[in-house]
């Protein structure tokens, strides 16, 4: 409708300053160069639907049967382009909205390998089926085959029972576990202790050990538990 507007107003401000001889070129020019610039700004499939739309117009009358067969032609490729745009732009905005809900996951996920075994410890002490949100889905599988349940939830759970000292449990000694940092580093926390520096004796673990756990970086943020051992 605008473009309809400002092509009239155009023509009329131009047709007066042009020579008579070159009037008859002015329209056609003009609407040229609209065409060039609608072109750019719009998709060329867009373009060739409008087109087939034109030809069947002008393909009503008797004997044009030729022109409706170009026209049927050019609205079905100009409808399946468009379809096609919109199919891939769809998909782009999928892949975008997944990228941003990846990263966004991530970033939520452990700071550091250091962090897997206090944030674990926790989660654990306090029943917290979160915790399993730290492991893969793989890693979620083997963590509950290897304590005997159908979940990660219930082996949190389960392992949450046999926590004697909340307070302690979540805090065990410095430099207790190891990490071999590689690639995809290793946590192992079969060594862990719970004895503080001035205990006369060693004391009984507050509740179980985690195990080894492999940890992988997700998209350069969180660090995520990919793989899982129970202590020998």
């Amino acid at each position: 409708m605008l473009v309809g507007v400002g092509l009239v107003v155009l023509v009329r401000l131009v047709l007066p300053l042009v020579p008579a001889s070159w009037r008859p070129w002015t329209v056609p020019v003009v609407l040229v160069l609209v065409l060039v610039l609608l072109l750019t700004m719009t998709s060329v499939w867009a373009w060739l639907a409008a087109a087939g739309v034109g030809l069947v117009v002008l393909g009503v009358r008797p004997l044009r049967w030729r022109l409706l067969a170009a026209a049927g032609v050019a609205l079905l490729v100009g409808a399946g382009g468009l379809g096609w745009d919109a199919w891939q732009e769809h998909r782009r905005q999928a892949e975008i909205a997944q990228q941003e809900h990846d990263l966004a996951v991530a970033r939520m996920l452990l700071s550091s390998p250091s962090a897997v075994p206090t944030t674990l410890l926790t989660m654990i002490a306090r029943s917290d089926p979160r915790a399993c949100s730290l492991f893969s889905p793989g890693a979620q599988v083997r963590f509950a085959v290897v304590h005997g349940t159908s979940t990660c939830t219930e082996a949190v759970h389960q392992l949450a029972g046999q926590v004697t000292d909340q307070q302690r449990y979540e805090s065990p000694a410095p430099r207790s576990y190891k990490i071999v940092y590689t690639a995809s580093p290793v946590v192992d926390t079969c060594g862990m202790t719970w004895d503080g520096l001035f205990q006369p004796q060693p004391l009984l673990p507050p509740g179980p050990r985690l195990g080894v756990l492999q940890v992988e970086q997700q998209l350069g943020a969180g660090w995520l538990i990919t793989g899982y051992d129970p202590c020998l």
